[in-house]
């Protein structure tokens, strides 16, 4: 593959679709409806509608693999209980929104992915796209700071177009930055998978490692305990099953030293010292699994376990799917958005346990069948046990795009990269 090559108009429109994939801050319609219009839901039928004048104009042959086929039939089953529990919801009209909202992210994500599998430049476009999402993400993530000093102005306008500022904090004065997506932990994923491409198919060099670092410090600016997990299981497995990221011994050196001076400054230096203590206790007890909210979390999974079995006709076909929140008024009263912070046990608890079996079969063939996209999905789905990303449309995207290259080898190399699935 030749870098100096571009990947044309097409190409930067997707890579800007990329880019903006999860970005839900940005409300395209300024709060006016009753539901956030974010550019995935806007862009996604455009470039769709493109792609087809283009491709019928040119009369270009598509081509299906077979795991293609198997992940479309396991799809369309699990949006079909999504629907089907729908009827059967203690709470219709919301689950029905809900079930709407799940296909759209759903068929959005795994058209695009197609759309970007018939291209020979899939890669670059892949790498541009997550690159330009990385920027997007430290410009939001300035502006969030300077939204937090300011004492969280009202949502940016300009024209019909809305843009929420507000960070979440921890212990009060701690900002989580999450970049162009409001949920600190959902972010955590984004950049994740963004950071995944660069590394796997960035051009070698000091620059793709400043980026990988650049990608891995905003993920850790989320503060989230399951984006850190993601982290970790994403770094196993690239670099103990696949064995495809490799790490220049340089960069080890370089980061140990590092390591080393920082620590020696701290030991020379008692004021510094005892300002980085300061600084790092809320975030110490962040990261504890004696926590307050890490308590919250395994008390939640209880109660979802429970509550999913309770009786043969709630493990058959839940309480509707998005119902959950009915569920757990004692813990979020009022809130129409609670869950059991776990896509495996929400899944079981809302729509039974033939959904949570075949979301099973969704996350984890990627992660049994080696494939170029296998440490990625096994960090969503590690990332998904403490909490859920089905209404995250980079989850629908990347796990399309992860069926689709089942065929292609997990180590593929720079020459043969773009064209291995095709």
């Amino acid at each position: 593959m030749s870098k100096e090559r571009g990947i044309g108009v097409t190409g930067v429109l997707f890579a800007l679709w990329i880019a903006v994939l999860a970005a839900d801050r940005i409300d395209l319609v300024g709060g006016r409806a009753s539901f956030v219009l974010t550019p995935f839901l806007v862009l996604t039928p455009v470039y769709l509608t493109v792609f087809a004048v283009w491709g019928a104009g040119l009369r270009r042959r598509v081509s299906f693999s077979g795991w293609s086929v198997a992940y479309g039939a396991l799809l369309c089953t699990f949006l079909s209980i999504a629907l089907v529990s729908t009827f059967l919801a203690t709470d219709p009209p919301s689950s029905a929104r809900r079930s709407v909202l799940l296909v759209a992210l759903a068929l959005g994500g795994v058209l695009m992915a197609f759309v970007l599998t018939q291209r020979t430049d899939r890669y670059r476009v892949l790498v541009a796209g997550a690159k330009l999402g990385v920027t997007l993400a430290v410009v939001f993530n300035i502006a969030e700071v300077w939204a937090f000093f300011a004492g969280s102005p009202p949502p940016l306008a300009f024209g019909p177009v809305s843009i929420d500022l507000a960070a979440a904090t921890y212990a009060g004065f701690v900002p989580r930055l999450s970049g162009q997506v409001a949920d600190p932990n959902r972010a955590g994923i984004v950049l994740l998978a963004y950071t995944f491409i660069i590394a796997r198919w960035g051009t070698p060099g000091r620059v793709r490692t400043g980026w990988v670092a650049l990608g891995v410090l905003l993920l850790f600016f989320t503060l989230s305990r399951s984006n850190v997990l993601a982290l970790g299981a994403t770094a196993v497995v690239a670099l103990v099953a696949d064995r495809s990221v490799r790490v220049h011994p340089g960069t080890v050196l370089a980061s140990l030293a590092g390591l080393a001076l920082t620590a020696g400054f701290l030991l020379t230096s008692p004021p510094a010292r005892e300002g980085a203590a300061r600084w790092l206790a809320p975030l110490e007890s962040r990261f504890s699994i004696a926590e307050g909210s890490s308590q919250d979390h395994l008390r939640l999974l209880e109660r979802g376990a429970k509550e999913a079995t309770s009786s043969l006709k709630r493990a058959a076909i839940g309480v509707g799917y998005g119902n959950s929140y009915l569920l757990l008024q004692d813990v979020f009263p009022g809130n129409k958005y609670g869950n059991f912070h776990s896509m495996y046990v929400t899944l079981a608890a809302e729509a039974g346990a033939i959904a949570l079996l075949v979301g099973l079969l969704l996350v984890g063939v990627p992660v049994v069948i080696p494939g170029p996209f296998r440490p990625l999905i096994a960090g969503i789905a590690v990332f998904n046990v403490f909490y859920q990303s089905l209404a995250e449309p980079v989850f629908w995207f990347v796990l399309a795009l992860a069926w689709m290259a089942l065929t292609v080898p997990a180590t593929p190399t720079r020459d043969t990269a773009v064209t291995a699935d095709s």
